[in-house]
């Protein structure tokens, strides 16, 4: 992982903001297809985005919660459970198909790979980004575990097309929550002050009112940033 320079404008003054490098390594093109915006395969779909514009997206999310804004604690916390879920359900795949492998006697046959890697690098500045890109490369590995034990025998390949459909679902879940928010000027201490019809339209594309403990901050994810004082006023990146 390195070190790179951004540049980004105020209303006032230009500024700097250091940004970290992932570099991504993917065999199989099912996972690459979630690094930048693609069509999914299912009929009439509209394009999705990926991993690069989730990393867009959540930064001001990331951003809004060191405001003390509730409702993009609320939106950082279900990533971080989402994600958690993706990562279980990868390494529970994973286990089977070892299992399954290894009853074939097939154990010491290496996992498919292509002739040529997908090599991209995502920059980022928040932890979400980097988990997820984290999570992307299990599910690559996950996909090349479960194409050599179709290619052994182990599964059918309808139970890896399902195992897949199941995993890219997920995947699209965590990279559109980010999308879902809406940014604005709300902080715990003004929260109460807002239009309801606001509160109802925020909570509706969240998926449902904010539970009290985040609301109060008494919850707040893993990785959500520090809360910091800022002027009344200040425009935020």
């Amino acid at each position: 992982m390195t070190e790179s320079q951004a540049q980004t404008e105020t209303s006032s003054k230009r500024r700097q903001r250091m940004r970290s490098v992932m570099t991504l390594e993917l065999h199989s093109d099912i996972a690459h297809d979630y690094v930048r915006s693609h069509i999914p395969p299912e009929p009439e779909a509209k394009s999705q985005p990926g991993l690069v514009e989730f990393s867009s997206q959540v930064r001001g999310v990331y951003t809004d919660a060191s405001h003390n804004n509730p409702y993009a604690d609320w939106t950082l916390l279900k990533i971080e459970e989402d994600i958690k879920g993706l990562r279980d359900a990868i390494a529970a795949a994973r286990g089977e198909l070892k299992a399954k492998i290894e009853e074939l006697g097939a154990g010491n046959v290496k996992a498919a790979t292509t002739g040529t890697m997908h090599r991209d690098q995502l920059e980022f500045d928040t932890p979400y980004a980097h988990v997820l890109g984290a999570s992307l490369r299990e599910f690559d590995e996950l996909v090349r575990e479960a194409m050599t034990a179709v290619h052994v025998g182990a599964i059918r390949p309808r139970e890896r097309t399902a195992m897949f459909q199941s995993m890219t679902k997920r995947l699209r879940r965590v990279i559109m929550t980010p999308h879902h928010y809406v940014r604005t000027r709300i902080t715990r201490e003004t929260v109460e002050q807002v239009d309801v019809a606001q509160i109802e339209k925020l909570e509706s594309r969240l998926g449902g009112a904010i539970p009290e403990a985040v609301l109060t901050g008494d919850r707040r994810g893993e990785f959500a940033p520090d809360i910091v004082e800022h002027p009344q006023g200040i425009v935020r990146s």
